[in-house]
């Protein structure tokens, strides 16, 4: 499980042909790694704001372009009602949905303040609702420390009102993060080297698979299925997202829908805290001292890697 990724030299034009050219169940080659899952695709927060690569509508029909070239017929999209204010929001968030992905309802405030969330999720209900493929999944910012997401009776309550459940992911590489140290680097004009970079974003999402298929099998007693995966819509999914759903392939992921995926038995294990990151929550309910989250997705460990790696330094 712990096998590393192939080294730099990760053949990306082979892998994109194979993505393209090859029938779906034969893109099995082992690259390196094997993380026998089913998974599905979710992104927050959308549809993002122009990023320092491209504009937010590159960024859209990029991820689609992606997913439709990856054969992901189904992923979710959890959108943040503030952004259908941005030029070209609505027809951005038409496009996901024309495509054959889910619309849920991304709400830009933490359920532990209470009445705030309560009165943002009804505006946001009442904005996203009417979208086509919509369904009533809902996701909020992700906090810091996982203990802190807990969710008060009052919210609870207005989200089986409204028929909504929280929208759980159980795997995530912080690839938000990633893409603020790219704009970081962008500010400081340091010389970036994209194939470095593709090659970090990809082994942080390999280990952070391995890592969160691990923790499922403790934390579920082996009753996982499947596994979802946190993404937002942003630069680096828009240049990187292709050769990820590629490198899942060929390691031995089954992509899967969002609709499939949520019948997994994770559905109906809600945590007391950290609901949302639902690995994570079952965790810390058992209160043991095991990790939750991979050393090298931390800030620490992230920081770390894009350094070893050399993705910001231009050298070869």
């Amino acid at each position: 499980m712990n096998s590393p990724l192939p080294s730099r030299s990760i053949g990306l034009v082979a892998l994109l042909l194979g993505a393209v050219l090859v029938p779906v169940p034969a893109v099995h080659a082992q690259a390196g790694a094997n993380v026998a899952i089913r998974l599905a695709f979710t992104f927050s927060d959308a549809p993002g704001a122009d990023g320092k690569l491209f504009a937010g509508k590159e960024q859209t029909d990029r991820v689609l372009e992606a997913l439709k070239t990856g054969t992901i017929t189904e992923a979710a999209f959890y959108i943040n009602p503030a952004t259908l204010a941005q030029p070209g929001g609505m027809e951005r968030v038409r496009a996901y949905a024309n495509a054959g992905h889910r619309i849920g309802l991304y709400v830009p405030v933490s359920p532990s303040s209470g009445a705030a969330f309560v009165a943002a999720f009804h505006q946001g209900h009442e904005a996203i609702s009417k979208l086509p493929n919509f369904f009533p999944s809902v996701r909020y910012p992700e906090p810091k420390d996982p203990k802190a997401d807990i969710i008060p009776a009052e919210v609870q309550s207005a989200l089986a009102a409204a028929g909504y459940t929280v929208g759980y992911y159980t795997a995530s590489a912080s690839d938000a993060r990633m893409n603020q140290l790219l704009h970081r680097a962008i500010d400081e004009k340091k010389p970036i080297n994209w194939d470095y970079l593709r090659d970090v974003y990809l082994r942080l999402h390999v280990e952070s698979l391995q890592f969160y298929d691990q923790l499922a099998n403790v934390v579920s007693n082996n009753r996982a299925e499947s596994h979802i995966l946190l993404l937002h819509e942003n630069d680096l999914s828009a240049r990187f997202l292709l050769p990820l759903i590629v490198q899942c392939r060929r390691m031995g992921v089954e992509p899967i829908t969002v609709t499939q995926a949520l019948k997994d038995p994770l559905a109906q294990m809600t945590p007391q805290q950290s609901v949302q990151a639902r690995t994570v929550g079952l965790a810390l309910d058992r209160q043991g001292t095991r990790a939750l989250t991979p050393e090298r997705a931390t800030d620490e460990g992230m920081d770390r890697m894009f350094e070893f790696f050399n993705a910001f330094t231009g050298k070869k």
